[in-house]
């Protein structure tokens, strides 16, 4: 779905609509999308800006940040965006931002890809240390078996030789 950046009717149009898997891509190797997203919002037209308000539900599969393993989950989420055209933006005079302009894209075209709003916004509400659950034990250092799975019999002897010195301590 394209948005048009230069309406200017002041109207405000609702959406609903269902993004495939294959038309997502999230360029990480962490997470993927396992069904279709669903994106109900409305766009309208403040001051010299388009805005997007929406509620994103998208099914994910999320690798655990300590052992590895695929977590399923459904991330809910709202997001407010505010665009502009490329044409809005006068480079020629010098303006001061404040914390709402910052919050503010610029888009070269003079339209938007609704399906990159929505892949961005998932990328940005990926959870920074996904875990598997609160106790997860995470890999083995040495042979790299899951220790939520497997008891593990490596030793670990070998010593850092950052900390070797402190050895000698008494």
């Amino acid at each position: 779905m394209k948005i048009d950046l230069n309406r200017s009717d002041g109207s405000r149009t609702t959406f609903d609509v269902s993004v495939e898997p294959s038309d997502i891509e999230l360029e990480t190797d962490l997470a993927r999308v396992k069904d279709d997203i669903s994106a109900k919002g409305a766009v309208s037209s403040e001051d010299h800006y388009t805005v997007i308000e929406a509620e994103i539900v998208a099914p994910l599969e999320i690798d655990c940040s300590r052992c590895l393993e695929r977590i399923p989950s459904v991330h809910e989420f709202v997001f407010k965006s505010a665009f502009a055209s490329a044409e809005q933006l006068n480079e020629e005079v010098e303006v001061e931002l404040d914390l709402q302009d910052l919050e503010l894209s610029f888009a070269e075209d003079d339209e938007i890809d609704l399906r990159d709003v929505i892949r961005e916004q998932i990328v940005l509400n990926l959870p920074a240390r996904p875990l598997c659950r609160e106790d997860c034990k995470g890999l083995c250092e040495v042979c790299g078996g899951n220790l939520n799975k497997v008891s593990c019999d490596c030793k670990q002897e070998e010593t850092d030789p950052r900390w070797a010195a402190l050895k000698n301590l008494k």
